[in-house]
């Protein structure tokens, strides 16, 4: 796949229970009780290693490592089912299918149980059952805003299907922090970024951004075995011993971005919202199992190194005066980014103006707009926005929420 054809996106559906059942979907209750026959650390690491394989570091959506998964895990004639929802050729496994049942497996298997890596026909049924709880129900419409119920959908949707794509998330903020911050002493002087971050986690920043550039870079090197699926993914407690990060550093690294299964459970328990809401393996995308690391979801790895270090700013930051302080701040922050990236590409061609912070020539106090870009005889007029969610109004699929006490 092409990097012009890594940004297209199609809307598909996915194979389920109530396809193969005469159109009678399982219950949550029935999922639950049928999951719990499994032993959890094996289901665990098998979404692990499946995730892995589709949902690495290649953007693209690779149907023949899709096909050998569930050739070698599961039944095959299901690559020949058809879907009740949608013609045409759909998917079985998905990421947002792993995420799911590595959360539910979490707090929901017993430690000795069915192991999904040898009992194909029980996997099968577990995963089409998995697929139906996927999603939400149809979303309440509201007069006079219908496309909220859409909305409400598609912004959990859009975080389960890798949008925006991970590249340009890991990278960001490593260009706002060399080529905005540091090169501005107002804004140095306006928040110590680098002394909070560094005492809330124990490690420099940009030795933290590093750190999360490397582990990415492992799994780029990663060879496939000779069927053409990747080898499971891992690292050691001692992975980086032999690089220039102190040891302490490196335990203070992990500390933040790992968790055992029993401290995920703990999580997990504790933020109860909506069955996609899988905000504990954003906080920890590692998973420890003795003496090794785990990547749970190669993308929330990758966006430890973007949104990651702006919600461990805001939680480290004790009240709520100094969190909409920072918030601010790094508003400002963007806003200079976003200046730096037109300033730096869209002037390349010689036709294109690039106005910063116009005014209006009767009145220099007042701003049209944060940029303007002039192109020939076209202007395009720019107002830099961005939103933050609550977790509670995110995660219920009510399109009123995000809408009046959302952002």
């Amino acid at each position: 796949m092409t990097e012009k054809q890594s940004f297209k996106t199609e809307a598909i559906t996915y194979l389920t229970y109530a396809d193969v059942n005469d159109g009678r979907a399982s219950t949550l209750e029935n999922f639950r009780g049928y999951l719990a026959r499994f032993a959890r650390d094996q289901t665990i690491m098998f979404c692990i290693y499946s995730n892995s394989c589709l949902f690495g570091p290649d953007l693209g959506w690779n149907w023949f490592r899709h096909d050998a998964l569930v050739r070698r895990y599961l039944l095959p004639l299901l690559l020949t089912t058809p879907s009740r929802a949608q013609p045409g050729r759909i998917p079985i496994l998905h990421r947002h299918l792993f995420l799911f049942l590595i959360k539910e497996a979490t707090v929901r298997c017993p430690v000795i149980g069915l192991d999904p890596w040898t009992e194909r026909n029980d996997l099968t049924t577990l995963i089409l059952m998995a697929n139906d709880h996927l999603g939400f129900p149809q979303a309440q419409r509201i007069p006079g805003e219908n496309n909220l119920a859409l909305l409400a959908t598609l912004v959990v949707a859009g975080e389960t299907s890798r949008l925006p794509a991970w590249r340009h998330k890991m990278v960001r903020t490593a260009l706002i922090l060399k080529y905005v911050l540091e090169k501005d002493s107002a804004l140095l002087a306006e928040f110590d970024l680098f002394g909070q971050f560094e005492r809330a986690v124990g490690l420099p920043l940009n030795t933290y951004i590093s750190m999360i550039f490397a582990l990415a870079t492992k799994h780029l090197g990663d060879q496939p075995t000779p069927d053409q699926l990747p080898a499971s993914y891992s690292i050691g407690r001692n992975w980086f011993r032999d690089t220039i990060v102190p040891p302490e550093q490196a335990t203070a690294f992990f500390r933040d971005v790992s968790a055992t299964i029993d401290e995920l459970a703990v999580m997990i328990g504790s933020t109860p919202t909506h069955l996609s809401d899988f905000r504990a393996f954003i906080a920890k995308p590692l998973l420890q199992i003795g003496d090794s690391y785990y990547a749970v979801d190669f993308d929330f790895l990758a966006s430890k190194a973007d949104n990651g270090i702006f919600w461990k700013v805001v939680s480290s930051l004790p009240t709520k005066r100094e969190q909409d302080k920072f918030i601010a701040f790094w508003g400002k922050v963007f806003e200079h980014y976003a200046n730096w990236l037109f300033e730096r590409f869209a002037t390349s061609a010689e036709i294109n103006r690039v106005l910063i912070d116009p005014r209006y020539a009767d009145d220099e106090t007042n701003q049209a707009c944060d940029a303007i870009i002039v192109s020939g005889t076209v202007a395009c007029f720019l107002e830099y926005k961005g939103s933050v969610f609550k977790a509670d109004s995110k995660y219920t699929g009510d399109p009123s929420r995000p809408l009046r006490k959302g952002f």
